[in-house]
């Protein structure tokens, strides 16, 4: 059984369809880049997969149960992650407050222990752990909201855009770090990445959406083989 499965899924915002008739499925450990286009729909997929946007047809399925309708934080508890580009930490809290925030739920011991685990695995968070967010570097921001994240001990985690406005030094930190939470974790992935050649590097599988229709959908390397889709779609020459 997949740990998701999407299907025929038409998402908008007041009745208007953005996403429409999307369908994919993703195995525990699996690791997906959602690329396309400016303005094809990819963000307002990862909203409708995590509630934040109408669905106005299909079914999502998350480890077996049916979360179409389901509200955003209680995706959050059944282990689903979302990281928006923007607006995802808490900027007048310290980086421990955030943290604290993340895991309100969690008896404290178990909080604890779980926010050692998450250090052991982004040690970089340690040195800003007394530092109001507003204080941090979009790098800074980017670890801080992925540790909030992980705090939860998610078997699903959605990046939208995660290299926007960074340096090329500190994209090159986050993707690492992504592929490491995949890879050594066995956290499942889906990325939406306006780096298209990076993002189709590192994932297994690539759905590539244009005007808010599945275009492909199959594996990554085959995709970045089709000379043809991604000098059309994706501006990837050679």
């Amino acid at each position: 059984m997949p740990l998701l499965a999407v299907d025929s899924l038409s998402v908008g915002y007041n009745g208007m369809e953005v996403v429409s008739n999307v369908s994919f499925t993703l195995d525990k450990g699996e690791f997906l880049a959602v690329v396309g286009p400016n303005g094809s729909g990819k963000s307002t997929l990862l909203k409708g997969l995590f509630g934040l946007a109408d669905v106005l047809g299909g079914k999502v399925l998350f480890d077996g149960r049916d979360i179409t309708r389901l509200a955003p934080h209680k995706r959050s508890l059944m282990g689903m992650g979302y990281l928006p580009q923007t607006g995802n930490v808490f900027e007048e809290l310290t980086g421990r407050e955030n943290l604290v925030l993340a895991g309100y739920d969690l008896p404290r011991e178990d909080f604890e222990r779980r926010l050692e685990e998450v250090l052991d695995f982004l040690p970089e968070v340690r040195g800003f752990l007394n530092r109001k967010a507003t204080t941090l570097s979009g790098g800074e921001r980017q670890m801080l909201a992925l540790a909030m994240q992980l705090v939860r001990k998610p078997s699903l985690i959605m990046f939208d855009e995660p290299s926007a406005a960074l340096a090329p030094k500190v994209v090159e930190h986050v993707f690492e770090r992504i592929r490491m939470l995949n890879k050594g974790l066995g956290i499942t992935v889906i990325l939406v990445e306006q780096d298209t050649r990076r993002a189709l590097k590192i994932a297994e599988k690539a759905l590539l959406l244009v005007s808010g229709r599945t275009r492909f959908y199959g594996d990554a390397g085959e995709l970045l083989a089709r000379k043809d889709l991604v000098a059309l779609y994706l501006g990837i020459q050679g």
